[in-house]
């Protein structure tokens, strides 16, 4: 399992790194004659996992959209429950003229899905209970039931069904996502440590000001800045603690 390498929010990695290449291509010459690793393929290559950083903060929409779908499943869901109150109070009164006993409406499977968010289970028992309901219509309708029901559940029941398929396929976007993310992160932040780790290498003692520029907590500070003035701050698609890894200069 991959272990979450960086100590900021994961939203703040791609800040730090756009922080770290300003000063890199700035001080490009200097890093040039620290070490021959340092050339405009490297800029590249970092800049590169930058953006695919960048991309992934985006898609943390995904989990916007998920809590929408499943709001909104809820609420059909809970449609349906309480259309099973009155219906039930008809299935009583049609009594010995239904064909089969009240039972086996399925009302209480329905509700017992519904409680524990089995949505398949719940689409499966209305499509009987609609059979049901359709077969004894004339003895349901006798007693006050009306008779578009049958098929307003069954369109309630069909919602559920095109929710529910949408809320797997997010869960199944958000789980890829989340698979992937740590590792691009984490690959992001290994390119970030070594820049300043050979910074502090070569500007330590020799000019302050410069090391400033590569100094991971006034990195973090800085995107935490520019986070803070962002209206549109995206969440973190990791949903991890921003503790999970050591501090480094």
């Amino acid at each position: 399992m991959e272990i979450k390498k960086y100590w900021c929010k994961t939203e703040e990695v791609p800040v730090v790194a756009g922080h770290v290449l300003n000063s890199l291509k700035i001080d490009l010459s200097d890093f040039r004659n620290f070490s021959s690793m340092y050339s405009e393929e490297l800029i590249t290559s970092v800049e590169a996992q930058k953006n695919v950083c960048s991309e992934l903060i985006k898609l943390s929409a995904i989990t916007g959209q998920l809590k929408l779908i499943t709001q909104q499943l809820n609420e059909k869901a809970n449609t349906l429950r309480i259309s099973l109150n009155p219906l039930e109070g008809y299935l009583i009164l049609a009594g010995k003229a239904l064909d089969i006993q009240i039972a086996d409406f399925e009302l209480k499977g329905i509700r017992k899905n519904i409680a524990s968010g089995n949505m398949e289970g719940v689409i499966q028992d209305v499509t009987t209970l609609v059979s049901n309901l359709k077969r004894n219509a004339t003895a349901l309708i006798n007693v006050g039931m009306k008779a578009q029901l049958p098929d307003d559940l069954q369109a309630i029941s069909a919602n559920i069904s095109v929710l529910n398929e949408a809320q797997h396929r997010k869960e199944s976007e958000r789980s890829r996502m989340l698979d992937s993310n740590l590792k691009e992160f984490n690959k992001m932040w290994e390119m970030i440590t070594m820049i300043t780790k050979s910074a502090r290498a070569m500007y330590r003692g020799v000019n302050d000001v410069k090391l400033k520029d590569y100094t991971i907590s006034n990195l973090i500070k800085k995107a935490r800045n520019s986070n803070n003035n962002d209206p549109n701050k995206p969440s973190d698609p990791t949903n991890q603690s921003d503790s999970t890894a050591s501090p480094t200069v």
